[in-house]
């Protein structure tokens, strides 16, 4: 399966957050409102601001991000 690179180019406050979803094997998608869309089966979708209004926004979106891979972990072992 062919997997998209979504280009941090634009995007330099989140481009760590980028290549960490990547790295994780979150799928990242621009919505049409230009917000940035983390994906993963199994999981629900993170939403988040793709402009440095809110300096919060990227430490928000690691924060959702790292735990919702511990959660799809935790699930894997369970069920």
């Amino acid at each position: 399966m062919t997997r998209l690179i979504f280009s941090a180019r634009g995007y330099k406050r989140l481009k760590p957050l980028i290549e960490l979803a990547q790295a994780e094997g979150w799928q990242v998608e621009r919505t049409t409102g230009s917000h940035l869309k983390l994906s993963k089966p199994g999981l629900p979708p993170i939403y988040t601001g793709s402009t440095c209004r809110d300096h919060r926004a990227t430490r928000n979106a690691l924060a959702r991000l790292r735990r919702g891979s511990r959660s799809g972990e935790e699930r894997d072992n369970n069920g």
